[in-house]
Formats: structure tokens, sequence, C-alpha cells
């Protein structure tokens, strides 16, 4: 191998010399602690040869504390004689022993520090991760309509748990900060240091074990001010989750306001999903009711439809069904038990001891020459903000009932009443796929006439406050475009004469399926419990079944 060719000036038998040529010389270095030392060593290098110097390099760098300027700074100009020299080297000993212990002392409270920070950053971490969970089942919940009524009368379950896990590790938390580092520090009495001598080698010792410490303390700060940072960040991510959770609670006071709240995403997509639908009508593509948009124009469709394909008789059937629904399906049978006797009785005699309640009301009544209710033309009633002078429909005429009303001749109208819903039911069809919900203490009859509601958030309350410790069945029913059913709408409860009842589903906002049509095939189903709490000493746990069906025909 080659030899290295060196400069002529370099003394190949001093490896220092060897070493600086090789490593140092002509090599530029920016660093300015390397720039000091060479300025000092380059200033007592005058008169002196550089390889002189180059062999008390260590040596100087003992002498100026490794070149370190921020202690070469605070050097004083005290001259240090050799009948001082033990004064000076007890003065700096013990200024260095009280400096080693402050920041041994600092230190352990940084660390202790650290160790309260760690436990905290676990503890929020464990706080994030159950805040996260319960959004992340709220996100899932809200794509299904089974998923948002189950997470919105979802319990408290575990509040009280988590509530003493926290008490619990607060506890753990001091008692460990309390327990922790339990390093002992030497602390020095003044007259104790002041007793002792002190040589040049005990305070070079001194001095490296208080840098040492100085480097522990900063490195302790810094890993203190990056997990004070982690926290931090953990603490704005539980804000938020805290927030977003709040926000969600907030909305839950209503079902109303929580539907809204878990539809709030989805409706700007249904807006987006309604632009491309126009721009691009030849797909075919088929409109989906949604409640709070289309309530309006689905009532007004309907109940334009009702009155232009209903005729009286028949709109007064359905006003009728509102009240004997049960009856009519009873007599649907080909002969009636003595149970089902028993029941149209007791129909009848709830209807009979309602006229007599109402009796005053009733003789107060006028009717026409046709038998219809005549009331004064120029009476302005209100109906949701919408002003009109219509007569309200007359339960008692309509369904021919009074006092003397025999059992028979009730069984007999009973009878014509469902002759009529079935031949009306043909004549009014839902303009859109949309879905109707019932919630029941019964299943549903797969036969009959049954009612349905539109309105997902009446039925919900409805759910909430239905007083009984049994089975609750809520149901979720979606009936296709052009669906033939009739609905209550707001041509079924009054005459329009007047021809000033305002369009729309007022009054109520059911309809009624023939069952014997159509049939149901299930789409989903699910059950959870509601804690329904009346008061301290009344409350009781209902178990809920939801059923999802799609309606067809048979």
């Amino acid at each position: 191998m080659q030899e290295k060719i060196r400069c002529k000036w370099c003394n190949l038998k001093n490896p220092l010399y060897v070493k600086y040529h090789d490593e140092e010389w002509c090599k530029p270095n920016f660093n300015e602690k390397y720039l000091y030392e060479m300025l000092i060593l380059e200033s007592f290098q005058a008169g002196l040869s550089w390889e002189c110097i180059l062999n008390k390099r260590e040596d100087f760098r003992k002498a100026y504390d490794n070149f370190d300027i921020d202690k070469i700074c605070k050097y004083n100009d005290e001259k240090i004689e050799y009948d001082t020299l033990p004064e000076f080297l007890k003065k700096e000993s013990i200024s260095k022993i009280k400096e080693n212990e402050r920041v041994k002392t600092e230190t352990k409270e940084v660390k202790a520090d650290i160790k309260d920070l760690q436990k905290q950053e676990e503890q929020k971490n464990l706080e994030y991760l159950r805040k996260e969970k319960e959004i992340v089942t709220f996100l899932e919940c809200k794509k299904t309509f089974m998923g948002r009524i189950k997470y919105f009368f979802k319990g408290k379950k575990g509040k009280k748990d988590e509530e003493v896990s926290e008490h619990s590790a607060s506890k753990e938390r001091l008692k460990d900060i309390l327990s922790q580092d339990k390093e002992n520090i030497e602390h020095f009495k003044d007259d104790e240091l002041e007793s002792k001598n002190y040589t040049v080698e005990d305070i070079i010792k001194i001095g490296k074990e208080l840098d040492n410490n100085v480097k522990d303390n900063k490195n302790a700060k810094l890993d203190l001010k990056a997990l004070q940072n982690k926290v931090d960040n953990i603490d704005k991510k539980l804000k938020n989750a805290t927030e977003f959770l709040e926000e969600i609670d907030e909305h839950k006071k209503s079902i109303f306001e929580f539907w809204k709240y878990a539809n709030k995403d989805e409706s700007k997509m249904l807006a987006e999903g309604e632009v491309e639908e126009e721009e691009t009508t030849s797909t075919g593509l088929r409109k989906t009711f949604d409640y709070e948009e289309d309530i309006e124009n689905f009532a007004s469709k309907i109940d334009s439809q009702q009155r232009e394909k209903l005729t009286h008789k028949e709109q007064d059937a359905l006003f009728a069904s509102n009240f004997v629904l049960d009856g009519i399906n009873i007599v649907s049978k080909e002969k009636l038990l003595k149970a089902d006797e028993t029941k149209i009785a007791n129909l009848l005699q709830q209807l009979k001891d309602d006229y007599k309640k109402d009796i005053d009301k009733i003789q107060e009544k006028d009717f026409d020459i046709f038998g219809n209710i005549s009331q004064d033309k120029t009476k302005i009633k209100t109906l949701k903000n919408n002003q009109h002078r219509e007569a309200e429909k007359d339960k008692y005429k309509v369904l021919n009932v009074n006092l003397n009303t025999e059992m028979d001749v009730f069984i007999e109208k009973l009878k014509e009443l469902r002759q009529i819903l079935i031949d009306e039911s043909e004549k009014i069809e839902v303009p859109y796929d949309i879905s109707l919900y019932k919630a029941s203490n019964e299943k549903i009859d797969p036969d009959g006439f049954d009612k349905f509601s539109v309105n997902p958030f009446e039925t919900l309350d409805n759910l909430e406050k239905t007083s009984t410790s049994k089975e609750t069945y809520l149901y979720k029913i979606n009936v296709p475009e052009n669906t033939k059913l009739v609905f209550y709408s707001n041509i079924t409860f009054f005459e329009n004469n007047n021809q000033t009842l305002p369009l729309g589903m007022d009054i109520s906002q059911e309809g009624l399926i023939n069952m014997d049509k159509y049939k149901l095939e299930l789409k989903g189903k699910d059950e959870f419990n509601i804690n329904i709490f009346k008061n301290e000493f009344d409350n009781f746990v209902k178990n809920v079944k939801v059923y999802e069906y799609n309606l067809t025909s048979k």
C-alpha cells in the first residue's frame, strides 16, 4: 500500500502533529468553540513552535474548561497566588458543591413532574379512547334506523364506574408522585464544608460531577417539555371529543332534534343527490322520502289526491275508522265469536259514554237538509297557522251512533265501513318511496287494516311514553312508490263546504294499510332496553323489539 504523502514541516515522529496534519490542517471548520480554541492556542504559540503548543493542547483544554465560552466569561480578575490557592480551591469547591445540590434537586423535581405527566398522559389517553369509542359508536349507529334508535335510548351505564375509576387513578397518581425518585441527595452544612481542605483533584472531580448533572438536568427539562406538548395535544383532542359528545347529548333531549342532528351529514348528501337527479333524469332515479324535507309536499299531494278521488262517503268512512278500526277488523270474520261480540259491545258502549259527555255540544249543532253540520260560514278557524271556515266532522253522525243505537245496527255499520275502506284504498297511491312507523305493545296483525305514522319522531316519543313493563314493539315499514293506501289528511276531518280548508296532514300524519293485500318481508330486527323513570319509587325497564319490513304485494 502506498505511503501517505505529508508536508515536510510535519514531524512524523509526533503522533499529535501527524493527527493535526491529517485531520485539521487546511480543513475548513466554522464551529465557534473550535475557532475560539484556535485563537487561544495561536496566542500562546507566539515565540514558540506550533508543535510545542499542540503537545500542551490537553492542558490548555483543562485550564480553560474545555474552551467553554460561557464558563470563561464568568472568570474574574482574582489573582491566584500560591499562598491563597487553598482558599481559592475551598471557595470554588463549596460553590460547585452547592450548585451541584441545587441542580440535582431541580432535576429530581423535573423528573417527578415527568412521572406525574406520564400518569396524566396515560389517564388522558384512556379517557380519549373511551370518548373516541363513543363517537365511533354514534357514527356507526347514525347510519341505520335501528342504530339511531338504540343510540338515542341507550342508558348511562358505566358512568359511576368511570368516576370511581378516575378517582382511584388520581389517588394512585398522588401516591406515585410522593414515592417516586427516592434517590437521596446529599446535603452539606456550611460549617461541614468549611472544615474540609480541597485539592485540585477535588475541584476537578466536583466540576465533572456538576457538568454531568447539568447535562442530566437539561435532558430532563427537554423530556418534560416534549411530554407536556404531548399532553397538551391530548387535551386538545379531548376537548374536541368532549364538545362533540356534549353536542350529541344536547340534541338527545328530544328525538326530533336527535334525528335531525344524526341526519345532518346525510341531508347534505341528499341535496347533492337531488341535483344529480335533475341533471340525469333519464336514468330513472327514484326519490326517497325525507320527513323533514318532504312532509309538507307529501301531505299536500296526498290531501289533493284524496279530495279529487274519494267520495264524501269514502272520506267519512276513513274518518270513522279513526275511532272504530278494531271493530272494523273484527267484523271481517265470517262468524263472530262471543269474545268478538264482547269487544264490539264494549266499543259501542264507549261511544255512548262519549256521547253522554258531549251531549250539550251535540244539541247545539245545526244540520242542513242533507244532514251535514251547518255552521257560521264567517267563523274563522286556524289549522297550523292557516285560516279556514270549515266545520269539523261529527263522529256520532258519521257512525250513526246515539244513546239508543242497537248492537246489530252498529255491527252492520262497521261492515259497511269496512267495504268502503277496501274500495277507497285502491284509489290513492303514494307519490314516492316512503317509510311508515308504528309503536305498539302488540305484534302487527298480518290481516285487516292497520294504522302507521309518517312521522318517526312522534312514533319514538310515543314509544318512550308508553307506560308498560311488557315487551314493546317498534316497526318500520318501507313502502315503495305507487303503493295503494289512504291517509288521514285534512279532508278526512272537515266538511270543506266553503272550499277554504288548507291542503296538508295537520291533524294526523297516519296512513291506513289494508294488510290483506300486502305481505311483510323482514329486512332486519334488533332489540334494546329503555330505563323508564317516572319518579324516585316508580321505574322499570322496558324491552323494545325493533323490526324493519319491506311492504310487497301478495
